[in-house]
């Protein structure tokens, strides 16, 4: 069950050129003793706000008490929240949500992320000694944590940019073909993204037979399950009948089996 915490903040940072993207780090010693890799918090903010904001938890540390939380700019109550500093306190519910699976240590492990979808993928890639990963921006300037997951992938840290900035010239789904072309055998591929990006990643993971987690982006309400804002269609495992999953509590995390591709 998640937890209600008071997170003093213990730092406050901008990570890209444009400074719309913010990295936390929070005291909360509650919340980071329960967290596994792909949970999220969610977030009070003050009126006129009325829902707390859900934010995937970047990274943890149980035995710290810490959390880190990179939140995007995109309204009224993230704007908010990213105009906090060190010393202030921040009200946290979680953790929430299924999680990644976790593998041997020893496996080998590909990362999918688009945009803010890198965020979730570290506390998940910090798991295993094999790393890659493939990452897609809209442009250079939009590119974060490139050294902290340079750190676990070493020169198997693949970047792509929409507008060819930086890296592959084109869509992260398109550098992912080219990297598992390669020859590479994975034993997971762990995707987060926008919905486009998701579902070609989940195809191309189901041709090769590659097993495939994927962490559904959706708007939340309440964050418990009771509201159902946050429902979406997937498939019955071993069919193809529909079932409505919340992905508050069903996910955020499901194996790529259940996403609905068309």
């Amino acid at each position: 069950m998640p937890v209600i915490e008071q997170a003093t903040i213990l730092s406050a940072e901008r990570l890209n050129a444009r400074q719309d993207t913010h990295r936390l780090t929070l005291h909360s010693p509650q919340i980071a003793a329960k967290c596994k890799p792909g949970q999220f918090v969610m977030i009070k903010c003050p009126s006129p706000a009325t829902l707390r904001r859900p934010i995937s938890v970047c990274n943890f540390d149980a035995r710290a008490g810490t959390l880190t939380l990179c939140v995007d700019v995109r309204g009224r109550g993230t704007g908010w929240i990213c105009a906090r500093q060190a010393g202030e306190r921040l009200d946290l519910m979680g953790p929430s949500g299924h999680g990644f699976t976790v593998l041997d240590p020893e496996a080998r492990v590909l990362l999918a992320g688009g945009g803010i979808g890198v965020y979730p993928l570290y506390s998940i890639g910090k798991c295993y000694k094999h790393v890659s990963a493939v990452f897609g921006f809209r442009s250079a300037e939009l590119v974060t944590m490139r050294a902290e997951f340079a750190a676990l992938c070493g020169e198997d840290l693949h970047i792509s940019t929409d507008d060819g900035s930086l890296g592959f010239h084109g869509y992260a789904p398109a550098l992912l073909q080219h990297v598992l072309g390669g020859g590479g055998r994975f034993d997971m591929l762990y995707v987060c993204g926008p919905w486009p990006m998701l579902r070609a990643c989940v195809q191309i993971a189901q041709d090769r037979g590659l097993r495939c987690e994927v962490s559904m982006e959706q708007r939340m309400g309440c964050g418990i399950g009771a509201c159902l804002s946050c429902v979406c269609a997937t498939k019955l495992l071993n069919s193809d009948s529909t079932e409505y999953k919340r992905v508050c509590v069903d996910g955020p995390v499901f194996p790529a089996e259940m996403i609905k591709t068309n």
